[in-house]
């Protein structure tokens, strides 16, 4: 046995060489093999990472690429000095807007907001009226004045737009009686059974003669009822602090509709070559679009959060897909309402209507506009002489947006509680 092992030594060890190299294969260095393979592809990728990172652009917003490599620390540092920039200027932004929103609105008075009813300061009655009944009572008095036509006070809307009303049934009969007694009183004695021209013939000429007369002296077709007036003047007592606030709502919005008018209708000279013949009616607030002259508006609630989410939004969300296109119901930073005007205009003239709201503020956004031809046999019966241009009946729906920031100062403690808002909370960046 020892000599044939000695005599084949060399391969004995040849063939333990073998079947040990074979079980190197599969165990027990399998194990190392699948980690080395692991840690062959994991280098790999980190080198595909490196040759990537070394390939990128270091770029800063509103910057061109810096440089092709690596993000280094003074990249980092500098991108965030951008990003401190950046978010300044949207502040800045954000304070502009609603300085902005609040023209013609509020006015600074030594430090406080002061709202305005007509560009008129009116202190002392937001967000807390004074305990003074002569100081509601003047409010209640000049609030009410602004829906009146009063020459003697030309910034009152309707001497603004130089508005009157077609000629009523009852104006034109009294007209028609005056006219024959004093027909009657220049006849001779004896020719009063002669009279060739009836009560009827009559009536129809002093008609189209008062109708005409209306049209060529007035540049627009509008009365009080073609705006939006709170309840409160109706009553003998004195208004609150919420119905003091809904009244500047009103006003500031009416008032950015009646400028728009104006400027659309600079230049007439009379209701026929106006482009907006007629105001029909305004309304403000989250119920607007479905208000009338005769629906009772002016008492609902202006504000969507206020109406559709009862003043709680816990979640933070300022959208709501059912409320209207935009779908912005309202946010820490500006509460949303609705204004629906209702003009006669000529048609040619809806997108420059449209454009002098749009200058007025810039929180305007037109959800809808609804058009209707108006028949013009129809609109004369009724003492409206349009002139010989085509008129629609345009129904405009517009969203405004009031800025919290100048707003919340005037707030009566009652809003405030129904929108969630507290005292500390910050409304603008």
């Amino acid at each position: 046995m020892m000599k044939f092992v000695k005599q084949n030594l060399i391969s004995l060890i040849s063939v333990v060489v073998v079947i040990l190299a074979v079980a190197a294969i599969f165990y027990p260095f399998k194990g190392w093999r699948s980690a080395l393979h692991h840690k062959m592809r994991h280098r790999l990728g980190q080198v595909a990472v490196a040759s990537s990172l070394g390939q990128t652009n270091v770029t800063l917003p509103g910057h061109k690429p810096l440089y092709k490599g690596v993000v280094t620390n003074k990249a980092i540092a500098v991108r965030q000095k951008v990003q401190q920039a950046m978010v300044a200027q949207m502040g800045r932004i954000a304070r502009l807007a609603a300085r902005l929103n609040s023209h013609g609105r509020v006015i600074m008075r030594g430090g406080k907001e002061v709202p305005l009813l007509n560009g008129r300061p009116e202190s002392r009655l937001l967000p807390r009226p004074a305990s003074s009944y002569q100081r509601l009572g003047n409010f209640r008095r000049q609030y009410r004045e602004l829906f009146t036509e009063n020459p003697r006070h030309p910034h009152l809307w309707l001497v603004e737009l130089h508005a009157a009303v077609p000629p009523t049934p009852r104006q034109i009969r009294r007209l028609v009686k005056a006219q024959l007694r004093r027909m009657r009183m220049n006849t001779p004695k004896g020719f009063h059974g002669r009279q060739t021209i009836s009560s009827k013939s009559l009536y129809q000429a002093i008609a189209r003669r008062m109708i005409l007369n209306t049209a060529a002296s007035h540049k627009i077709y509008a009365s009080p009822a073609s705006f939006q007036i709170r309840s409160f003047v109706r009553k003998t007592r004195l208004p609150n602090a919420t119905e003091i606030f809904n009244a500047f709502v009103d006003c500031w919005l009416q008032g950015d509709i009646v400028h728009a008018i104006l400027e659309v209708n600079h230049g007439a000279q009379n209701i026929g070559d106006a482009p907006i013949k007629r105001l029909v009616h305004i309304s403000v607030g989250a119920d607007a679009s479905s208000a009338t002259p005769d629906s009772g508006s002016g008492n609902g609630p202006i504000f969507l959060r206020q109406a559709s989410l009862s003043g709680n939004n816990s979640t933070g969300t300022n959208v709501s897909a059912g409320i209207s296109m935009t779908g912005h119901v309202g946010t820490h930073q500006y509460d949303v309402t609705f204004v629906d005007v209702t003009v006669m205009i000529q048609p040619t003239d809806i997108n420059k209507f449209i454009d002098a709201i749009y200058r007025q503020n810039d929180a305007y956004t037109v959800l809808n506009v609804n058009l209707r031809t108006v028949d013009p046999i129809d609109a004369i019966t009724h003492g409206y002489a349009y002139g010989a241009v085509p008129v629609v009946r345009a129904n405009i729906l517009l969203e405004a947006i009031l800025f919290r920031k100048w707003t919340v100062p005037i707030m009566p403690a009652a809003y405030r509680t129904a929108l969630g808002i507290t005292a500390t909370k910050k409304v603008m960046p």
